[in-house]
């Protein structure tokens, strides 16, 4: 039914030929020359084999190196890399800070033996007035 109308069958004809005459055409001037190839002849022979890797390496010891005082480094008494012994000195600390507080230290000690030996005086002395009745026994 669809075929039987006259102008179905004219645009189907005319797509017909166009298809027919798109797949056609004149020849082509390239496809009759050869290609150009390039041969190499095989042999055995060594290479050397190289293998790259990324990694991350690590030492077998690793040691946390912290510090028993605080203070200002003057000086590093080890070179980077290199091994050290068991308790050598490794930084030199300024003295000055440590020095102040070991005087305030002292000073410290110095005044509280003075304040017991004055309290051990008044001790003996009140010991004596006790023993003479002249002071009262109750504090």
């Amino acid at each position: 039914m669809f075929l039987q109308r006259p102008s179905f069958r004219i645009v189907l004809l005319f797509f017909g030929a166009f298809g027919l005459a798109a797949c056609g055409g004149g020849a082509d001037t390239n496809a009759e020359k050869p290609v150009p190839v390039t041969t190499r002849t095989v042999a055995v022979s060594t290479a050397p084999i190289v293998l790259e890797a990324v990694g991350r390496t690590e030492g077998s010891k690793e040691v946390e190196i912290r510090a028993r005082v605080s203070g200002i480094v003057q000086k590093r008494l080890y070179d980077e890399g290199s091994f050290v012994r068991a308790g050598a000195p490794l930084f030199q600390i300024e003295r000055a800070p440590f020095e102040i507080a070991l005087a305030q230290a002292k000073a410290t000690a110095d005044q509280m033996e003075a304040t017991n030996d004055q309290a051990r005086r008044e001790a003996d002395r009140l010991a004596g007035l006790l023993a003479s009745a002249a002071v009262s026994n109750c504090i």
